[in-house]
């Protein structure tokens, strides 16, 4: 069982070299510890469930109708464009979310992040479609007035992850996808494994949700994802994967139908 695992972590680390080119010689030292843990008795930690793009699109088709749930809503979408990280998303002041209408160019700053412990701040771009924005503006007008994004009525500080993952829950189970087991962890990894299979440039998917190394990176892809990157460069495609939408332009350039929702 120990080899076992060794393998597939060293398949997972090779696979990923093939789209993203060779390891930088800092971050090699990284691989290697990586593999040597994976030798180890200890567990390797399990990755969440990653939403996929079509039960993406269904959360928020079903959001879009229902204003009851625009608070879940608004933190799931942000999560899916801005490949943020929960604690990163309930934490969001009313001004570092910047959308001025569909399709338009808009940004999310995040003052401090797990790989900025520093602060020195993180632009991201994003662009919403047609019901992603109907249910962010309603949201803000909703709590309008409130210093946070997501504000505790009671504590006027950021809604606690409890909260926050009560209420994705309630979501997901009133979207018809509480059997897909979806957790408050789906959208970041759903993001980046969606924008890989729809042809995005990984390398740049990487740098968006601010992963420091492949390996990183790697943990929150989907296996199908790192297993198409990987049959892509050999003499034979792997078909196990999930139907994809057609590619969309690189992150930050989207054109958008702005009657449904869409990939980053």
């Amino acid at each position: 069982m120990r080899r076992e695992k060794h393998a597939s972590v060293a398949q997972a680390a090779s696979s990923l070299t093939h789209f993203l080119g060779p390891v930088d010689p800092q971050l090699k030292s990284l691989e290697s510890s990586i593999l040597s843990a994976a030798s180890r008795s200890k567990p390797i930690t399990q990755n969440r469930t990653k939403i996929s793009l079509k039960d993406y699109c269904i959360l928020i088709d079903f959001a879009s109708e229902n204003p009851i749930f625009d608070r879940p809503a608004t933190l799931s979408l942000l999560q899916y464009n801005g490949l943020l990280r929960i604690s990163e998303a309930i934490n969001l002041r009313q001004e570092d979310v910047v959308v001025e209408a569909t399709g338009k160019a808009g940004s999310i700053f995040l003052a401090r992040s797990k790989t900025d412990q520093k602060g020195k701040g993180t632009s991201i771009s994003i662009c919403l479609t047609k019901n992603e924005y109907t249910i962010y503006e309603r949201h803000r007008r909703l709590c309008q007035g409130a210093l946070f994004l997501f504000q505790s009525a009671s504590t006027g500080r950021p809604i606690s992850y409890s909260t926050a993952s009560k209420e994705l829950k309630s979501l997901f189970s009133n979207a018809g996808l509480a059997e897909r087991n979806y957790t408050s962890h789906a959208f970041r990894g759903g993001a980046a494994s969606n924008a890989v299979e729809a042809g995005k440039d990984s390398a740049s998917v990487m740098k968006t949700g601010r992963w420091r190394s492949p390996a990183a990176f790697a943990a929150y892809l989907r296996m199908t994802t790192i297993k198409n990157a990987e049959g892509s460069h050999g003499p034979e495609q792997s078909n196990d994967i999930e139907e994809i939408h057609e590619p969309q332009p690189a992150l930050g350039t989207r054109t958008f139908d702005t009657s449904k929702t869409s990939l980053l």
